[in-house]
């Protein structure tokens, strides 16, 4: 996805656990997170806010 000032976002699927799969041409991805920091709700926010960002992401055919 291309963001201002030239520069460009990429999903990171360095993830603790990555499962993924095929299906025709169909291809998913699943990344198990882990809520170890001293702020569960922290670590939510960011879990989430990582799900809507890949979402509108895959969905932007730009990746």
């Amino acid at each position: 996805m291309k963001l201002t000032r030239k520069k460009n976002l990429y999903i990171d699927l360095g993830a603790e656990r990555l499962i993924a799969a095929e299906k025709g041409i169909q291809k998913i991805a699943v990344e198990i997170k882990s809520f170890r920091s001293a702020s569960e709700m922290k670590d939510l926010e960011e879990a989430v806010g990582q799900f809507v960002l890949y979402e509108r992401l895959l969905t932007s055919n730009v990746y």
